[in-house]
Protein backbone atom coordinates (compact mmCIF):
# COMPACT_ATOMS: atom_id res chain seq x y z
CA UNK A 1 0.00 0.00 0.00
CA UNK A 2 2.68 2.03 0.64
CA UNK A 3 4.99 1.33 -2.38
CA UNK A 4 1.60 2.25 -4.62
CA UNK A 5 1.06 5.45 -2.54
CA UNK A 6 4.76 6.48 -3.11
CA UNK A 7 4.09 5.97 -7.22
CA UNK A 8 0.88 7.92 -7.17
CA UNK A 9 1.99 11.06 -4.98
CA UNK A 10 5.42 11.00 -6.98
CA UNK A 11 4.40 12.08 -9.92
CA UNK A 12 1.93 14.83 -9.28
CA UNK A 13 4.65 16.25 -6.75
CA UNK A 14 6.78 16.70 -9.90
CA UNK A 15 3.78 17.51 -12.42
CA UNK A 16 2.38 20.17 -9.57
CA UNK A 17 5.10 22.41 -10.08
CA UNK A 18 6.00 22.55 -13.63
CA UNK A 19 1.94 22.59 -14.40
CA UNK A 20 2.28 25.83 -11.90
CA UNK A 21 5.05 27.17 -13.81
CA UNK A 22 3.74 26.67 -17.85
CA UNK A 23 6.47 24.46 -18.71
CA UNK A 24 5.58 22.22 -21.32
CA UNK A 25 5.36 18.28 -20.60
CA UNK A 26 6.76 17.65 -24.71
CA UNK A 27 9.94 16.93 -24.92
CA UNK A 28 11.99 18.77 -27.39
CA UNK A 29 14.27 17.01 -30.03
CA UNK A 30 17.61 18.77 -30.20
CA UNK A 31 20.55 18.29 -32.64
CA UNK A 32 23.39 15.68 -31.66
CA UNK A 33 26.31 17.29 -30.29
CA UNK A 34 28.83 15.58 -32.17
CA UNK A 35 29.50 18.35 -34.83
CA UNK A 36 30.62 20.87 -32.24
CA UNK A 37 34.91 21.29 -33.14
CA UNK A 38 36.67 20.52 -30.27
CA UNK A 39 38.79 23.94 -29.28
CA UNK A 40 42.47 23.13 -28.15
CA UNK A 41 44.64 25.08 -25.81
CA UNK A 42 46.89 25.64 -29.26
CA UNK A 43 43.76 27.85 -31.15
CA UNK A 44 42.56 29.01 -28.30
CA UNK A 45 45.97 30.63 -27.73
CA UNK A 46 46.18 30.98 -31.56
CA UNK A 47 43.12 33.32 -31.57
CA UNK A 48 44.37 35.10 -28.63
CA UNK A 49 47.68 35.82 -29.77
CA UNK A 50 45.77 37.41 -33.12
CA UNK A 51 43.55 39.48 -31.23
CA UNK A 52 46.28 40.78 -29.50
CA UNK A 53 48.09 41.62 -32.51
CA UNK A 54 44.76 43.57 -33.54
CA UNK A 55 44.57 45.30 -30.52
CA UNK A 56 48.39 46.49 -31.29
CA UNK A 57 47.84 47.62 -34.18
CA UNK A 58 44.54 49.70 -33.29
CA UNK A 59 46.56 51.01 -30.52
CA UNK A 60 49.60 52.00 -33.09
CA UNK A 61 46.63 53.26 -35.99
CA UNK A 62 45.39 55.53 -33.25
CA UNK A 63 48.88 57.08 -31.63
CA UNK A 64 49.91 57.61 -35.41
CA UNK A 65 46.34 59.48 -35.73
CA UNK A 66 46.65 61.31 -32.89
CA UNK A 67 50.24 62.25 -33.84
CA UNK A 68 48.96 63.11 -37.05
CA UNK A 69 46.04 65.29 -35.73
CA UNK A 70 48.87 66.60 -33.26
CA UNK A 71 51.26 67.33 -35.93
CA UNK A 72 48.42 68.78 -38.19
CA UNK A 73 47.41 71.45 -35.07
CA UNK A 74 50.90 72.46 -35.12
CA UNK A 75 51.06 73.05 -38.45
CA UNK A 76 48.42 74.82 -38.59
CA UNK A 77 48.94 76.85 -35.51
CA UNK A 78 52.83 77.75 -37.42
CA UNK A 79 51.23 78.76 -40.66
CA UNK A 80 48.01 80.78 -38.60
CA UNK A 81 51.59 82.77 -36.98
CA UNK A 82 53.06 83.04 -40.19
CA UNK A 83 50.16 84.70 -41.26
CA UNK A 84 49.68 87.27 -38.22
CA UNK A 85 53.92 87.64 -39.19
CA UNK A 86 53.33 88.55 -42.07
CA UNK A 87 50.09 90.40 -41.55
CA UNK A 88 52.59 92.13 -38.63
CA UNK A 89 55.54 93.28 -41.08
CA UNK A 90 52.78 94.40 -43.66
CA UNK A 91 51.55 96.83 -41.22
CA UNK A 92 55.43 97.56 -39.74
CA UNK A 93 56.47 97.94 -43.63
CA UNK A 94 53.22 100.43 -44.82
CA UNK A 95 53.87 102.49 -41.34
CA UNK A 96 57.32 103.11 -42.43
CA UNK A 97 56.80 103.90 -45.96
CA UNK A 98 54.21 106.77 -44.56
CA UNK A 99 56.89 107.93 -42.40
CA UNK A 100 59.36 107.68 -45.27
CA UNK A 101 56.50 110.02 -47.19
CA UNK A 102 56.33 112.47 -44.77
CA UNK A 103 60.26 112.56 -44.49
CA UNK A 104 60.45 113.05 -48.14
CA UNK A 105 58.11 115.77 -48.04
CA UNK A 106 59.64 117.00 -45.30
CA UNK A 107 63.15 117.03 -47.24
CA UNK A 108 61.64 118.54 -50.06
CA UNK A 109 60.40 121.62 -47.83
CA UNK A 110 63.40 122.25 -46.20
CA UNK A 111 65.41 121.95 -49.71
CA UNK A 112 62.88 124.86 -51.27
CA UNK A 113 63.60 126.90 -48.25
CA UNK A 114 67.82 126.50 -48.38
CA UNK A 115 66.59 127.42 -52.31
CA UNK A 116 65.24 130.50 -51.44
CA UNK A 117 67.86 131.42 -49.03
CA UNK A 118 70.19 130.42 -51.34
CA UNK A 119 68.51 133.05 -54.06
CA UNK A 120 68.19 135.76 -51.24
CA UNK A 121 72.13 135.17 -50.23
CA UNK A 122 72.84 135.65 -54.20
CA UNK A 123 70.68 138.63 -54.51
CA UNK A 124 72.31 140.53 -51.30
CA UNK A 125 75.64 139.60 -52.27
CA UNK A 126 74.92 141.15 -56.33
CA UNK A 127 73.16 144.40 -54.23
CA UNK A 128 76.57 145.02 -52.02
CA UNK A 129 78.91 146.99 -53.56
CA UNK A 130 82.22 145.41 -54.68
Amino acid sequence: MRKWFVALTVPFLIAAPCASSGVSAQVQVRPPVAHVPVIQDSALASSLRHVQEVVANVQRLFEDTTTFAAANRALENAAALSVQARDHLDAQQAALEQRLQQTDAQLRTVLQQLEQMQRRLDEMMRQQPN
